[in-house]
């Protein structure tokens, strides 16, 4: 089997497309379906099916991309110990950081360790917390920020500081700036906020219950971009930390009221999978995070 041929599928499965794959990798759209092909003549399977759009992962695709991951981030971590050997750390890491997250810790701790490590190849991917989590369980990430309550047990955690929550809406939504709210009034208001499974939805979701309460969602979105803008233009509230919407604060656009009875918070953590060991870049990156915060 041929570690090259491992990778080139990979790319294939990322993109669900053997001319974006073959761009990526500078490699002639001939060349890259003679590799799969060999690929698939090894292995005994078909690993992609063709379709109008492009390429589709089959079952035995999934099956061989887990494992394919897994084996080439292990070939990567041996190239990066024999460097760390010689003195000095070297390789790749892949950080997951959900949007606020990133707004907070990723430019500082990003310049602090490309000046520490430049032969270093560092990948920063932004995504909500949830999908943080799935990628770190697949092997995609090597390390990520999520939040208390979408965790799971095949994760390490190191927790890293926590956040207070506010109902936040525009002049015209009803909330006065700086006077504390219950979450018996969040519930009142229509809320735009992100699906269950991501942070401050899933801390909401499950003050709900203990209260015996239900949620008004007007609108769910795992982009807190949009979040912010519907805010903005009316179509409800959200609940979100300062540092999510500090530059609508400034700017006056948004209000915030803190929660109070319960005061809710959102705690952070730094994940990575117990299934994949850190390599010693990955763990420099992990001690600089815990140091920056």
């Amino acid at each position: 089997m041929d570690l090259k041929q491992l990778r080139t599928f990979l790319h294939v499965a990322d993109l669900g497309s053997l001319s974006k794959a073959a761009e990526r990798l500078h490699l002639s759209q001939p060349a890259l379906s003679r590799q799969i092909r060999m690929l698939e003549d090894e292995m005994g399977e078909s690993l992609l099916t063709r379709t109008g759009r492009g390429v589709e992962i089959t079952e035995a695709g999934e099956v061989l991309a887990r494992r394919a991951s897994r084996i080439l981030s292990e070939v990567e971590r041996l190239h990066a110990d024999m460097a760390d050997h010689k003195g000095r750390i070297t390789g790749h890491v892949i950080l997951g950081l959900p949007p606020s997250a990133g707004l907070f810790v990723g430019g500082p701790l990003i310049e602090r360790y490309r000046a520490q490590y430049p032969d270093v190849k560092v990948r920063v991917v932004q995504m909500m917390s949830g999908n943080v989590q799935d990628a770190l369980l697949e092997g995609k990430l090597d390390l990520g920020i999520i939040y208390e309550g979408s965790t799971d047990k095949p994760l390490r955690l190191t927790q890293l500081w926590a956040e207070k929550l506010y109902l936040i809406g525009n002049r015209e939504s009803g909330i006065t700036e700086n006077e504390p709210v219950t979450f018996e009034q969040v519930c009142n208001f229509p809320l735009v906020v992100s699906a269950p499974r991501h942070g401050v939805r899933n801390i909401l979701e499950r003050q709900a219950v203990k209260s015996e309460r239900l949620l008004d969602v007007a609108v769910e979105s795992d982009s807190l971009s949009m979040i912010l803008e519907l805010t903005r233009r009316g179509l409800g509230v959200s609940v979100l930390p300062l540092v999510a919407c500090q530059d609508d604060l400034d700017k006056g656009t948004l209000i915030a009221a803190p929660i109070e009875k319960p005061k809710l918070e959102r705690v952070s953590s730094l994940a990575w999978a117990r299934d994949f060991p850190l390599s010693p870049a990955a763990s420099a990156m992990a001690e600089m995070v815990r140091e920056l915060v």
